[in-house]
This record gives structure tokens, sequence and C-alpha cells, in this order.
């Protein structure tokens, strides 16, 4: 939409842009076409490398006696990442990856999965130079090493990182949908004072998501108030502190829609630190639909990102690639998202009511 793409009217995207103004604005790389041939290879026979690039810490969810338990935040060795100790961290990519597997075989091509936090592995680079191997799919984390890395890759290549930079083939969500149907969804219950929980804008995968959370709110003819969108931290205790901070001024807001399913945990418990029921005094809705929605209680509204639907779509671009060559280089494939109604959004009621901040530790 700020590059003057997607389907938004001239009245919203003009108000969206005054909103990012007054935001300190976003930067946007802009996309640059290139002109290098691919193998163009159109064997339905070989190697499919998936790479996974992981250099960001997590932070580790895990489930014990029925509560869930957040933290610490570390590094994870790539070997580890997909153990199920993890289920909770790596949701969002074990779907693109089951997807694109899945794909990958029926179409009897032959996928070698590769976690990595070194994209200038010697062996890697060796590998990906390996004359059976007919595609690359790069997943995972952004880094100074991806140009370059997908600067090496002869073959065609697909990725999930960097948005389509440099005219590289991408798959990604299309997050407005999404966004519209639950901006509408609390609309519709009474809500007029909602926050939005963000992520830092360094990850540029969720830009379109603040985005799209700017246009539903200008298009539904809500205010935006900028001290409550948080995007400082990714990072769940952090969620938790500004959300109580939220709550404890005089005007406050009633809903809080979150840009990822473990920053709505974090709304979730930074309300019942305050005294506060999620939904009858504050609502949260996530996005992603991750496995974590199954243990959060009230049980989790969400954005459904096609996590799955993804990975297939990357074999497909893929397989276009392979096929047609450099005509089908900058194309890019967006899946739409979708509202998942549950239990953790209802009408505004508990505006009026004063509340006391409790001390977790304390309890008091």
């Amino acid at each position: 939409m700020i590059n003057g793409t997607g389907q938004v009217s001239p009245v919203t995207q003009q108000a969206v842009l005054r909103a990012i103004e007054e935001m300190g604005g976003i930067k946007l790389r802009r996309r640059r076409s290139r002109s290098r041939d691919p193998l163009g290879a159109t064997s339905r026979s070989g190697l499919v490398e998936v790479v996974m690039h992981l250099i960001s810490p997590i932070e580790h969810i895990s489930i014990a006696n029925g509560q869930i338990a957040i933290g610490p935040i570390a590094h994870c060795p790539p070997e580890k990442f997909f153990r199920p100790e993890n289920r909770f961290c790596n949701t969002h990519f074990r779907r693109i990856i089951d997807g694109a597997m899945d794909e990958l075989n029926r179409v009897r091509l032959r996928p070698v999965l590769r976690t990595t936090d070194n994209l200038k592995d010697g062996q890697l680079l060796a590998d990906i130079s390996h004359p059976d191997l007919q595609g690359i799919i790069l997943i995972g984390n952004d880094g100074p090493e991806v140009d370059a890395f997908l600067r090496r890759c002869s073959c065609p290549t697909v990725s999930f990182i960097g948005g389509g930079r440099n005219g590289q083939p991408y798959v990604a969500s299309d997050d407005l949908p999404g966004m519209r149907q639950a901006i509408a969804h609390l609309k519709e219950l009474g809500h007029r004072r909602i926050a939005y929980i963000a992520c830092p804008r360094k990850l540029p995968g969720f830009l379109d998501r603040l985005n799209a959370f700017l246009v539903a709110m200008v298009e539904h003819g809500l205010e935006i108030r900028r001290p409550w969108i948080f995007e400082d931290s990714i990072h769940v205790h952090d969620i938790m502190a500004a959300v109580e901070q939220m709550l404890k001024g005089s005007s406050r807001p009633t809903a809080i829609m979150c840009s990822y399913d473990a920053a709505a945990l974090g709304a979730i418990r930074a309300a019942e630190n305050c005294g506060m029921s999620v939904p009858r005094d504050l609502s949260v809705i996530g996005f992603g639909n991750q496995d974590i929605c199954e243990f959060v209680r009230p049980a989790l509204t969400t954005v459904e990102v096609p996590t799955y639907e993804m990975g297939r779509a990357a074999v497909n671009l893929l397989q276009l690639r392979r096929i047609n060559g450099e005509m089908a280089a900058g194309m890019s494939i967006r899946l739409p998202t979708r509202l998942v109604q549950r239990s953790s959004t209802g009408k505004p009621g508990g505006e009026r009511r004063s509340y006391v901040l409790v001390n977790s530790e304390t309890g008091g």
C-alpha cells in the first residue's frame, strides 16, 4: 500500500500515510529488477534444498502442569530448532516446511532440509552448486548474509525472506484481509479504543502487518493512537510491561490487536496482573493461529496465516521458475489470511471499573 500497490482507496492511503508520518515514518526497501539467468532445468527429478536460516534468539515457550511457561530468551542451535521441545517456537516455519516437503514429493522432486546459522558455510555453498540441484527454497531469519547467498544461487530459487528484494521470487501472507476482518469484528462488538502490539521495524515482514492494521483502522473510522502502538520488542515479558502501562492509564484500550500469537499471551497476562479478565474487561486478538493457541485460556481469537499452503505455493513458484526461467523472475505469491473467532473477544464492559496493578511476585 505504501508503495502504491494493494486494494486500498486513495483516501485511505493518504490517511494511513499521515499516521505513518506521525509515527516517525517507515523506511521501506525498494525492489530492483535483476537480469541474472537461472539454469532453467525442466527435469522432474533431482534435488531441492530447503534451507532454514536461523540466527535470531528464540523465547522458549513450554507447557508444564497445564500452565504456559515463558523463557528464557536464548540462541538455539539450528540442529535443535525442530525438536519437539521447541514446538511452540517453530510452528510457523515447521508448517511451511511441511507444505513444501509434501508438494515436492508430489511433483517427484527430492527435498533436502538443512538448518543453518551460517549462509557462508563452505559445504552449503558447495552443495548449492551441485549439478543435480533443481532449486532452492530459503526460509527463516533475514540478515546481512542473505543477499550474498541468493546471488550465489545459480539454480532457480524462491525465498520467504526479504519480500522480493532484488527481484527474487518470494512467497508471503497477505495480512490485510485477516486484519480487516479482525478490526471489523472488534468494531462490531463495540470497541473503539484499540491498541496494537507490533514488532521492531528492523523485522521487514512485520511492516506489512503494521501497515495492514493502520489501513483497517482508517477504513473503519477508528482513531490511531500512537502511545497504544508498541514496537520496541518481540519478547513476551517486555510486551507484558508495555500493556500494563497502557491499562493503568485513565483512558485505556478496550481491545488489543497483536501481530503474533505469543504477543497475545503477553497481553492476556498483563490484563491478569492488572486484575482484569479477558474478554470481560479486555479483548485480545493474536495473529498466526500457531500451536500455542490450543493452550491459551481463554481460547485465543486470532488471524490465521496459511503457512502450510505457503509452503506448497513456494514449490509451485519454483516449478514456474524452473520451466519459464527469467520470465518468472520477480514473481510473488501472497496468500490471504482470515480471522478465526474463539473466546478472547467480547463486548467492552469494564472501561468504567478501576483496577489495581497486582505485583506478580508478591501477589499484592
